[in-house]
Order: C-alpha cells, then sequence, then structure tokens
C-alpha cells in the first residue's frame, strides 16, 4: 500500500524497488505491482526491480510483470 501511495500522495514518478532481501512474494504483493504499474503509467512513472533472485522470478513472469518494470541484479546498473 506503500508503494501505491507513493504515485496517489506523492506524485512520485521514478521508483527503485529493492528486492534482495525478499524470500518470498504473495499474490497480493504481486496485485499491488501491477496497481503501482496502472497508477504510475497514467502519471508517466516508472518502476525498477533490483535485486530479485531467480526462483522468485518464475511467479513474476506467470503474470507478466517482467514485460511491465525493468530488473537489474544491483542499484548501480
Amino acid at each position: 500500500e506503500e508503494l501505491v501511495r507513493l504515485v496517489d500522495v506523492l506524485g512520485c514518478k521514478r521508483v527503485i524497488l529493492d528486492m534482495s532481501r525478499l524470500r518470498f512474494a504473495a499474490s497480493r504483493c504481486l496485485g499491488i505491482l501491477v496497481e503501482f504499474h496502472n497508477k504510475s503509467k497514467k502519471i508517466g512513472g516508472r518502476l525498477a526491480v533490483v535485486g530479485l533472485r531467480g526462483d522468485l522470478k518464475k511467479p513474476w513472469e506467470m503474470v507478466g510483470l517482467h514485460k511491465l518494470y525493468k530488473f537489474f541484479d544491483t542499484q548501480e546498473q
């Protein structure tokens, strides 16, 4: 919900989401990311995802999030 708030309240257009400590991604999490994409797209926003472990990428790919966001191994990239 805080992620969506970044767009709704603060109007943030660029967000880097560090997922390096993520060990599990519930379907609710994936749904929030889709909602974030839809809202941020309306204001020209983008989200970059960094540090997502390989075994967690499969659920993202199943719901098409890999087409919506750019994925990077580190924030420096």
